[in-house]
């Protein structure tokens, strides 16, 4: 997206699906599903669940090796129990737990589709071909939903590259299947909230006890400047590495598809979404009925317009 972003609005006039890995079946095929219970079998699943929590008890450390011991049954009771709810739906909500666990992906030489146990799209890359005021685009699409005859806002390169399709309301968009379920700001917003609550959390741990051994030291709090220092020092030094291990945590695939829709959205005129969580949104919009039956794939649903 090293071009501008224009906006072309009118009819939509034709709309073809250039591949549909799901439908063709000339030159596509299933991909094996993924079994649940291979990771059981995997080596790292062995190593923690068997080496970490004997390398604790041997090392002296009884309460973390039964604290291991026993988040891990936990979480195998939290997912068995999930499964069992699963297995009784007959007729899943398409982003559910239920739905989204038995997927199949269907791939061809440039698209793929995945669907879910209802047997619709949940993420797609589909090569789309547009009519609308007069001109034809192309794009990689993640989903659709609008018909023949619908007012669309189409968002194109210079060089005619399909990126978006947007309702004149934008409120409903569906997007290039490389962008994020949020924009820069809402990645940058789950970002602070996560430094900052591990912030909290290391500090409310690790001051008290840092004021305590200055305070039972030989010498106390005799030199109020270097104890202040090493107080307030501590708080800084944890927040910079915590900021180190998040930014390093993140890669430019990371950041590269939320600065795709935050372009997006901006050139549809409203920055204000770049905050949303628009994986949230689909889940409403299929409890509220916003949500079309003949609607596939990732749907960027947004709130109104505030006024």
């Amino acid at each position: 997206m090293s071009s501008p972003l224009r906006l072309v609005e009118g009819k939509l006039t034709a709309l073809r699906f250039l591949e549909r890995p799901d439908q063709d079946s000339a030159g596509n095929h299933q991909m094996s599903p993924v079994n649940p219970e291979a990771r059981k079998k995997s080596l790292g699943y062995w190593f923690t669940h068997t080496v970490v929590p004997i390398l604790a008890a041997l090392t002296g450390n009884g309460a973390a090796a039964n604290a291991l011991v026993f988040q891990q049954t936990n979480e195998d009771l939290v997912l068995a129990r999930l499964n069992a709810a699963a297995d009784k739906v007959e007729h899943p909500a398409t982003w559910s737990y239920a739905n989204i666990r038995e997927t199949r992906t269907f791939v061809s030489a440039n698209a793929f589709v995945t669907v879910g146990k209802n047997d619709k799209i949940l993420f797609a890359k589909l090569p789309v071909e547009i009519e609308t005021g007069g001109e034809t685009y192309r794009g990689f699409l993640g989903g659709q939903c609008f018909d023949v005859g619908d007012d669309v806002v189409a968002v194109v390169d210079r060089r005619g590259r399909l990126f978006a399709l947007s309702s004149p309301d934008r409120r409903r968009m569906v997007m290039d299947h490389a962008c994020s379920d949020t924009g820069l700001a809402g990645l940058t917003r789950s970002l602070w909230l996560a430094w900052k609550w591990m912030f909290i959390g290391m500090n409310c741990f690790l001051v008290p006890i840092m004021a305590l051994v200055l305070w039972t030291a030989d010498r106390g709090f005799s030199n109020l400047d270097v104890d202040l220092a090493m107080l307030l020092g501590v708080p800084l030094t944890i927040g910079i590495l915590l900021a180190l291990v998040l930014g390093v945590r993140l890669s430019w695939s990371d950041w590269l598809p939320a600065w795709r829709t935050s372009s997006i959205l901006k050139a549809l005129g409203r920055p204000d979404l770049c905050t949303v969580d628009f994986l949230d949104t689909r889940t409403e919009a299929e409890r509220n009925g916003q949500a079309r039956d003949t609607d596939i794939g990732q749907i960027y649903y947004a709130p109104a317009l505030k006024t």
